[in-house]
């Protein structure tokens, strides 16, 4: 038997290989929810987002209002809003400010909601070229409600086809009048995160396959390669930590990572890793994950199975006090997926 081979890798090492079902998932994900705040009536904290809704925090400027002001008014809601956390984005506008002015602004907006992506309004192409030469990442928000033609033919003159690569896209399309289904193979094409309409189907992780060794040496090497898919129509916006621990008799331990991948794009992520385990007591535990997001929260795992904290269950493991030195080159010359390396194997001993 070919030692690159799965088979081979089952025999040698035993595995535990979870492979749960694809499920395509729904394409109605959070509603969207406006969160207005306008300047100039003493409001200086951010509304509650609604249960179940993506908040989009829309500060409003004052017409006519100066330069300082509205920098004031952008620090103190910043601050009451602990720099846009708990929202989606934070929907920016210049307020008629130009040049030099527009610049110093947008820095402002910038300082004061670290902590959410900046949005701006597809068809204010004042403001999009204003972000771009700042070299400002920025989201859009998408208006349909006067049909999806228009949409299609304002992000291809205005080069935003990419946006949503980067950052996210809200749509708002309440009466929108070409139908339920163009629109939602619209908000696919545009990757819309969240709407005031259903049909938007935003980044949740699959877990399509789990390799690991069945028994492990309390302390020693764990090799683990996980193959995760992300389902949604949309990435995992910001950095994020992905976390594996184990749960059983001695308790919940955590299992230190180095080399997880921060990011989630649409489709698949596999990842590869020998990890070392925490000292526990020998019995059999729950292995189980989570995705942590940057600024707080926790990525979804569609399907069943995930905590209210987030964590997901991926298998059982056994732990004894027996050393299995091996283990910490397992993915020498084993390949758990079964493929070959990029040199011809050798023939089999």
């Amino acid at each position: 038997m070919n030692k690159y081979s799965l088979d081979y890798f089952e025999q040698a090492l035993p595995v535990d290989k979870i492979r749960p079902p694809y499920r395509k998932p729904a394409a109605d994900g959070a509603r969207l929810a406006v969160c207005a705040v306008q300047q100039g009536r003493g409001e200086e904290t951010a509304p509650a987002v609604p249960q179940g809704s993506l908040g989009l925090l829309a500060p409003r400027l004052a017409p006519g209002g100066g330069l300082r002001e509205a920098e004031l008014f952008l620090q103190r809601l910043g601050m009451g809003a602990s720099g846009g956390q708990g929202f989606a984005g934070v929907l920016v506008e210049l307020g008629g400010a130009q040049g030099d002015g527009a610049a110093t602004l947008l820095l402002a907006w910038r300082r004061a909601f670290d902590r959410a992506p900046l949005i701006a309004r597809a068809e204010d192409t004042t403001l999009i070229g204003a972000l771009r030469a700042l070299d400002l990442p920025f989201g859009l928000l998408l208006d349909a409600r006067g049909g999806i033609l228009p949409v299609r033919r304002l992000l291809a003159e205005n080069g935003l086809q990419n946006v949503w690569q980067a950052s996210p896209v809200f749509l708002l399309a309440a009466g929108c009048p070409d139908g339920a289904k163009a629109l939602e193979r619209a908000m696919g094409g545009w990757h819309v995160l969240a709407a005031d309409v259903p049909g938007a189907a935003p980044g949740a992780l699959l877990v399509r396959r789990v390799t690991y060794p069945q028994t492990l040496a309390a302390g020693g090497a764990f090799p683990v390669r996980l193959w995760l898919q992300n389902v949604g129509n949309t990435p995992v916006y910001g950095a994020s930590r992905f976390q594996l621990r184990l749960r059983g008799p001695g308790g919940c331990r955590e299992i230190p990572l180095g080399l997880c991948p921060p990011r989630w794009p649409v489709g698949d992520t596999v990842y590869n890793e020998i990890a070392q385990l925490p000292g526990l007591a020998a019995g059999s535990y729950q292995l189980e994950c989570r995705v942590l997001r940057g600024h707080g929260g926790t990525v979804p795992f569609y399907g069943a199975g995930a905590g209210a904290d987030g964590w997901y269950p991926l298998g059982g493991a056994a732990l004894d006090a027996a050393p299995r030195p091996e283990l910490y080159d397992a993915w020498a010359d084993r390949y758990p997926d079964g493929y070959y390396p990029l040199e011809d194997p050798k023939l089999p001993e």
